[in-house]
């Protein structure tokens, strides 16, 4: 029986807890029909007194880039330009099959749990027609984007610790600011956040438990999209052209 490591362990561990809070949460939610919970009007509150016209136009740019079109947009690209680096094909797998089951996941959970959205009269846009628990640009974001700097910090000249750890918490960021431009725009509930937190984080341990099963290294040669011509093996020795013989001429007394 193959012995799995401490870290592997751990993650799965954290996992376990995340989804356990993922599902309270939810049940809150159930029990509780189109109700807020403790936090979401406080949350809502302070977000919407700090609307101003140059935060309304940053918000609506960076909820952007966690609309599922630009998600799907940035995943194949970059899940393209790590196959063609070089990255291990299993890892890929493994980091696209996340991608997808966590959009999958949120789309049913949210006809499952369907928590109507706050009201459209607060809305900055568009209003939206589906469920709103969990925030998938809060779930979605997170996942994608914590998984690309992950695969794209061990790629680095030097990927040490703290360098793969800086991408990481930079790609955080990025996805903590989309899940509150949610609320600051009016599209959810502060509940939703935390809950697409908390799934997102059961997602990146199980997917991080599972790149560390994978074996051998992150990265190898690069790969090439169109093969080399083969080299013409040389010709046999009696085909090869013979130089000519010199003349030798006798000179005459």
């Amino acid at each position: 029986m193959r012995q799995v490591d401490r870290h592997t362990i751990v993650l799965r561990v954290i996992a376990g807890v995340l989804l356990a809070g993922f599902l309270v949460l939810a049940g809150e939610v159930v029990r509780h029909p189109n109700q807020s919970l403790p936090g979401d009007d406080a949350v809502a509150g302070w977000l919407t007194d700090l609307r101003s016209p140059v935060l309304t136009v940053l918000s609506t740019v960076i909820t952007w880039v966690g609309w599922p079109w630009t998600l799907f947009v940035v995943g194949i690209v970059t899940a393209l330009v790590l196959w063609w680096r070089g990255y291990d094909a299993r890892r890929l797998l493994v980091i696209i099959g996340a991608w997808a089951g966590t959009a999958g996941a949120v789309t049913l959970l949210k006809v499952l749990v369907a928590r109507e959205r706050p009201s459209a009269a607060g809305v900055i846009g568009t209003p939206a027609w589906n469920y709103s628990f969990p925030s998938g640009h809060t779930t979605d974001s997170a996942v994608v984007y914590v998984l690309i700097a992950l695969a794209l910090g061990a790629g680095l000249r030097r990927p040490t610790r703290t360098a793969r750890t800086l991408v990481a918490v930079l790609a955080g960021t990025v996805a903590v600011l989309i899940a509150l431009t949610r609320v600051y725009l009016g599209y959810h509930w502060f509940t939703d956040l935390v809950g697409g937190w908390l799934l997102a984080g059961a997602v990146l341990c199980l997917c991080g438990s599972a790149l560390r099963e994978c074996p051998g290294p992150e990265f190898g040669p690069p790969r090439r999209l169109v093969r080399a011509r083969p080299a013409l093996a040389p010709a046999p020795l009696e085909h090869r052209a013979q130089p000519e013989p010199q003349r030798v001429y006798a000179r005459h007394p």
